[in-house]
C-alpha cells in the first residue's frame, strides 16, 4: 500500500517532479488502475467469507478493464496464482457471505448436485479467460466435491437442505458461520 499512496502523490505532484511525458503517462496509467481496480479490491479482501465473490468481481475487473494490455497481463496472472477462493473446495466459505444474496447461494446449492467435481480438491480453479466472464457466478465454481469443505472442517451441512432465507434461524448454520 505504500507503494500506492507513493505513486498517487507522484502523479498529483507531477508538475513539480520534472517527469518525462513517457513517465507522466505511465504513473498516470498505474494510479488509474490503483485507484479504479486495486483499492476497491484490497480493502474487501480481509473478509474469508466473501473472498471468493470478491475474487470474482475481481477477475471481471481485471478482464474489463480499459487498458487492455494491462487488462491481460494481470487478469492472467491473477488467475493462475491467486484463483484457490474460487476453487471448489473453498468456494462454499461464499455461504456465510452476509453481502451474497439468496438468489445466489440458492443456485451454489443447485450446483452442488449438477456440477461434476474433481478427486483433487487442492487445485486451484481453471478460470478460462477466454469465456465471457461477465455471466460466470459463483455456483459455476460449486461441484458436487465441494461438500468435501463441510466435511473437512467438521461442520453439519443440514442446513443447506433449508431455503437460505431460514439459516440464521437455523442452529445448525449459526454454528457453522461462527
Amino acid at each position: 500500500m505504500a507503494k500506492l499512496i507513493y505513486a498517487v502523490k507522484i502523479y498529483f505532484f507531477r508538475g513539480q517532479a520534472n517527469l518525462t511525458a513517457r513517465e507522466s503517462a505511465g504513473i498516470l496509467r498505474y494510479v488509474k488502475f490503483i485507484v479504479s481496480v486495486y483499492v476497491p479490491a484490497w480493502y474487501a479482501a480481509p473478509s474469508p467469507t466473501s473472498a471468493p465473490a470478491n475474487d470474482l468481481a475481481l477477475l471481471k475487473d481485471l478482464v474489463g478493464y480499459e487498458d487492455k494490455s494491462l487488462a491481460k497481463a494481470l487478469a492472467d496472472g491473477f488467475a493462475r496464482r491467486h484463483s484457490w477462493y474460487l476453487s471448489e473446495s473453498l468456494v462454499p466459505l461464499a455461504f456465510f457471505d452476509e453481502d451474497l444474496s439468496l438468489g445466489r447461494k440458492r443456485a451454489m446449492i443447485e450446483a452442488f448436485s449438477s456440477n461434476e467435481g474433481s478427486e483433487d480438491l487442492t487445485k486451484r480453479a481453471v478460470v478460462d479467460l477466454k469465456a465471457d466472464l461477465s455471466q460466470k457466478t459463483l455456483a459455476d465454481f460449486v461441484t458436487k466435491s465441494s461438500r468435501m469443505f463441510f466435511v473437512t472442517l467438521g461442520i453439519d451441512d443440514g442446513f443447506l437442505e433449508t431455503d437460505p432465507a431460514e439459516w440464521h434461524d437455523d442452529p445448525r448454520y449459526v454454528a457453522a458461520a461462527r
